[in-house]
């Protein structure tokens, strides 16, 4: 599917509900808004279900290596959201069955950026159980004192390719003309009933959506 499908066919769902114009222009923007909204409709911060990963497949990127320095990794400049970060611990010492430089490999949690000050044992940083934070696009770990981490492997959803659609009149046979869309055309016809929407609610109200943005922004943080 090209943008230029999705654009002929929101154009057939706004013919239905005799919305106005949609230009060339407002499809470039509201579509790109669309993916952006079901990005972060399906993603869970502390859960995937299977659905969710099948939806976003085309953006899901796995065994990403961080190379870690003093506990902190720069993140992939592609990251949306993050989904898994599994760390190898080397040990210092002789801890419980495990010998001095013995590697133990763990799932780190994520902590939201609020949490990570709170005086709380569940929160708190262990062998088996260490967390990290993100902050200033790097990845900071918290673990015990008694290891060093070098790697990890981080699973993440990417960023979506940008939509774009050229004005009437440009050769629509040139990707650079007519995007090529990198979702199923399943998910695509969920995305562009949803761009519809987002398209008709800023013609009612045009800070409503605005609004709706901020909120769910808030509510992620």
């Amino acid at each position: 599917m090209k943008a230029l499908d999705v654009y002929r066919a929101i154009l057939r769902e706004l013919d239905k509900h005799g919305s106005p114009t949609f230009t060339i222009k407002d499809f470039n923007h509201f579509i790109n808004s669309a993916v952006d909204e079901y990005i972060s409709n399906n993603y869970d911060q502390f859960d995937i279900t299977a659905k969710d990963l099948m939806d976003l497949e085309p953006l899901y990127v796995l065994d990403a290596e961080l190379t870690f320095t003093n506990g902190q990794a720069s993140l992939p400049s592609d990251v949306r959201f993050p989904t898994t970060l599994v760390i190898t611990q080397t040990l210092s010492r002789q801890e419980g069955p495990y010998a001095k430089n013995e590697s133990v490999v763990s799932v780190a949690k994520r902590l939201r950026s609020n949490q990570r000050k709170l005086n709380n044992a569940f929160k708190t940083a262990a062998l088996h159980y260490p967390r990290y934070v993100i902050a200033n696009n790097k990845v900071v770990l918290s673990t015990v004192n008694y290891v060093s981490v070098s790697s990890g492997m981080f699973d993440y959803i990417k960023n979506p390719d940008t939509i774009y659609l050229a004005d009437e009149g440009a050769d629509y046979d040139q990707e650079e003309n007519n995007t090529t869309i990198q979702f199923s055309d399943r998910i695509m016809k969920e995305i562009w009933k949803l761009c519809r929407r987002i398209f008709i609610e800023n013609i009612e109200n045009g800070n409503r959506y605005q609004s709706q943005i901020i909120e769910e922004r808030l509510r992620k943080e």
